[in-house]
């Protein structure tokens, strides 16, 4: 949160001995330094909530990590996760509700474990007053 204004300055790609640069937060705009990938000890690098467009930037949607000097693209990631989800989903739901007899003997496992838990919970409360009431 430094302020820093427009595109990276370039003075930046100078400091080759650098480990850790934080932009974040700043109102950073435009693309990269074209030499910004010649620090060779850099290891952390944070970005995020700036405006970099660019042809060296990336886009507003993806997230990219960075892995040892190469760009990750994690919306594949998070795409996946989502089918899986979908998949997952309506593979249970769908099987519940195509086989009705599968349904009708998951939701009475389910209630079946209700009581068991309002009994045990019952039960379990009224030991807990019985031994503090005396």
């Amino acid at each position: 949160m430094n302020r820093i204004c427009g595109e990276i300055p370039e003075e930046f790609t100078g400091l080759i001995q650098l480990v850790q640069l934080n932009l974040s937060r700043n109102d950073l705009s435009g693309g990269f330094p074209k030499n910004i990938g010649m620090f060779s000890k850099l290891e952390s690098l944070d970005l995020s909530h700036n405006k970099l467009s660019g042809s060296s930037a990336r886009n507003s949607d993806e997230v990219y990590v960075e892995d040892g000097g190469e760009w990750y693209d994690t919306s594949w990631l998070r795409m996946g996760i989502v089918v899986g989800f979908a998949v997952g989903f309506y593979g249970v739901c769908g099987n519940l509700l195509l086989y009705t007899s599968w349904g009708l003997a998951y939701f009475r496992f389910l209630d079946d474990l209700g009581d068991w838990l309002y009994v045990m919970i019952a039960v379990q409360w009224a030991t807990f007053k019985r031994r503090f009431s005396r």
